[in-house]
């Protein structure tokens, strides 16, 4: 059967780095480059990417599928588990001190109060996480592969 995997985490922890170092067998859809910087309104863009998503999982080469968002609010996850019963959801995290350390290494501090919010809403939810703190982009493409398959 077809799995779905949610991939959340805040701003800067690794989300999009770490899509480069998964096996082309898992289908990877990063809901930031795919809906872009376009000031759609929320439930618009949540549909675009879930459809998306969708089509990915239905092509019949995709026995698995990774969306990359944040995820930090049920509003963005809640309608894709809606959508069928293989649907995970995992949250990268590492400390504020690395979370800063990255969004200035990449010149968007400005970004660190909205990460820093995030982190603490992710904190909070119920679902797996994986502390990338530490952690190359390698260690946590195998970590979030292990997971997407099952295997973790």
């Amino acid at each position: 059967m077809a799995r779905l995997t949610l991939l959340g985490g805040p701003p800067g922890v690794g989300k999009t780095s770490v899509l480069k170092h998964l096996p082309k067998e898992l289908a990877t859809l990063d809901a930031d480059d795919f809906v872009g910087r376009a000031a759609l309104p929320r439930d618009q863009a949540i549909e675009m990417v879930k459809c998306e998503a969708l089509r990915l999982l239905t092509d019949s080469k995709n026995n698995n599928v990774l969306v990359s968002w944040v995820f930090a609010r049920p509003l963005l996850y809640e309608p894709f588990m809606a959508t069928t019963r293989s649907v995970s959801l995992v949250h990268l995290v590492c400390t504020a001190a690395e979370l800063e350390s990255r969004l200035r290494k990449r010149g968007d501090i400005e970004l660190l109060e909205f990460a820093l919010d995030r982190l603490h809403l992710i904190e909070s939810l119920n679902f797996p996480r994986i502390d990338t703190t530490g952690k190359s982009s390698t260690e946590i493409a195998a970590l979030i592969c292990a997971f997407a398959t099952g295997q973790l």
